[in-house]
């Protein structure tokens, strides 16, 4: 499980390990090191977490810009449940 590079040639701080983003608490928070996911555009947010067996989606029926809290927001409180 390692960091890339992404196709302009520079880490954005998205780990990703098999085509899947990993969990990284700075950029997309999952549930923990066993959570592997993907994003999409305008903060759509989808993975699974083994440890926990918890699955997690958000799909925005609006398009907000990158910093959009919604699906992090989501995510803290189903952590807080686990």
């Amino acid at each position: 499980m390692s960091s890339s590079r992404g196709r302009m040639g520079f880490h954005a701080g998205t780990p990703l390990g098999a085509g899947f983003l990993l969990d990284s608490p700075s950029f997309l928070p999952a549930l923990g090191e066993t959570s592997v996911g993907n994003d999409g555009a305008g903060g759509q947010f989808a993975f699974g977490d083994e440890e926990s067996g918890a699955g997690f989606a958000y799909v925005a029926n609006r398009m907000i810009d990158h910093g959009d809290a919604r699906a992090n927001n989501l995510i803290k409180a189903l952590r807080k449940s686990h």
